[in-house]
């Protein structure tokens, strides 16, 4: 997370980057005039809480794009006051699903070859 300032030091927003092990970047950045832009700025939290607000979009637009696959499909960044939500890549099931293992048989004493029936029971327990 990178703090995003002015020239004289002032607050403006956020850029938030996340780097995958590929060494894939994305970046993403929320500033105070998007806020402003989307019509945010009216709302009580985000005039109480400018810098977390910018903070969490910024980090959320750069999980929307670099890490979709961690979020299951949620979508990080919220469509509010007309913000355009990242493109996600929509990818359906594989062609050929593998079926569900089938399960293993229950086990009984008489399953286990074993001469000290007490030893047995107790193998079979952990079963």
């Amino acid at each position: 997370m990178e703090r995003l300032t002015d020239g004289n030091g002032q607050f403006t927003g956020y850029r938030a980057t996340i780097t995958r092990n590929n060494g894939a970047s994305y970046d993403a950045e929320w500033t105070l005039a998007d806020a402003e832009r989307a019509g945010l700025l009216r709302n009580p939290q985000w005039r109480q809480y400018p810098e977390q607000m910018c903070l969490w979009r910024a980090l959320g637009r750069a999980a929307d794009m670099g890490a979709s696959d961690v979020l299951a499909g949620a979508v990080a960044s919220l469509n509010w006051a007309g913000e355009p939500a990242a493109q996600v890549e929509v990818i359906g099931a594989p062609p050929n699903p593998i079926p569900a293992p089938t399960p293993a048989p229950r086990l009984t004493l008489d399953d286990l070859d074993n001469e000290d029936d007490e030893l047995a029971a107790d193998d079979l327990a952990r079963w």
